[in-house]
């Protein structure tokens, strides 16, 4: 796909550069929470409302790059994906007197439509939010290191902590997984077989039934069964994070609280670093969960892609 980027290059600087800059000022408004709270406690209101003046003005700015970020999203994933089925449709035609093309049109009409449209989604989101979650996190991360050197330190192990952790249960989950797809394969194989057997025997349906009900009863408790086992492991992984960030935020709070009580932090400090938590987190998962995924999907749209309008060359 290097081809098509290369063609709309100007368009995915300006995406890039924009969301790279959105998430660094989404980041750095935590910097204004700390003041505004600073100034609060400490009964500066005078300053206090003209940082909050300040504080309107930069997330009014923080909207609009959002914005700007957005359409330039859209405008990168409509040149994007114009460009790919253009190449597609010409591929497409160049098979049109081989044997089989015309079994073959309702897949390649497929791959124009929902490969592509999968495609131009995926980039759009790589070099637009996991771009952006990520720059975010090193902003997080620049200013948590200059604000406390302790706490930065607390805020990394704790989340990478937090997305790692669930990463222990991908063996399980392939497990499972592979559980239900043979169990699956053996309760169609057994179905199949009584369909069959029941198609050629002359016997009154009802009949059928009472001499299938104790072997379909077993194959069907055995694919539920499966079935069962592989969602209560998803379930668990897929609450376990949201269980993790209530601890992430707890455990940084409590300490930036014990700091407070001994006056070495402020309570301005507690805000600004559970925003940055967040920012961090976000970038840090993203690259770790997100992009492999993202990569993984990619690299099997573009490989069929790339057999159509070249050989599989890119």
């Amino acid at each position: 796909m290097t081809r098509h980027l290369k063609r709309h290059l100007p368009l995915v600087i300006l995406t890039i550069t924009l969301n790279a800059i959105a998430y660094a000022l989404l980041a750095g408004q935590a910097i204004f929470q700390q003041i505004l709270l600073d100034l609060a406690f400490d009964g500066e209101m005078r300053q206090f409302f003209e940082i909050l003046l300040y504080g309107a003005i930069f997330m009014v700015a923080v909207i609009t790059v959002f914005y700007l970020a957005e359409i330039s999203k859209e405008k990168f994933q409509k040149a994007f994906k114009k460009s790919i089925r253009d190449d597609l449709f010409r591929g497409i035609l160049k098979r049109s007197k081989e044997p089989n093309f015309q079994a073959h049109i309702p897949y390649y009409a497929s791959i124009l439509y929902a490969h592509v449209h999968n495609l131009g989604n995926m980039y759009k989101t790589a070099i637009g939010n996991i771009w952006g979650a990520f720059v975010g996190s090193v902003v997080a991360l620049v200013i948590m290191l200059v604000s406390s050197l302790p706490l930065a330190a607390l805020v990394v192990g704790v989340n990478l902590v937090a997305v790692f952790l669930p990463k222990a249960y991908d063996k399980t989950i392939k497990n499972r997984r592979e559980q239900e797809t043979q169990s699956q394969g053996d309760f169609t194989e057994e179905v199949i077989d009584m369909l069959e057997k029941a198609a050629h025997e002359a016997k009154d349906p009802f009949v059928l039934l009472d001499d299938f009900k104790d072997r379909f009863e077993k194959t069907n408790n055995s694919y539920a069964k499966a079935e069962y086992k592989h969602g209560k492991v998803l379930s668990w992984v897929w609450s376990f994070p949201q269980t993790l960030t209530i601890f992430r935020n707890l455990i940084v709070a409590f300490v930036v609280v014990l700091m407070i009580l001994n006056d070495n932090a402020t309570i301005g400090t507690l805000a600004l670093f559970i925003s940055l938590n967040a920012s961090f987190y976000q970038g840090v998962s993203v690259m770790v969960s997100t992009l492999p995924s993202y990569k993984k999907g990619m690299g099997s749209i573009m490989k069929q892609i790339g057999e159509i309008v070249d050989g599989g060359a890119e």
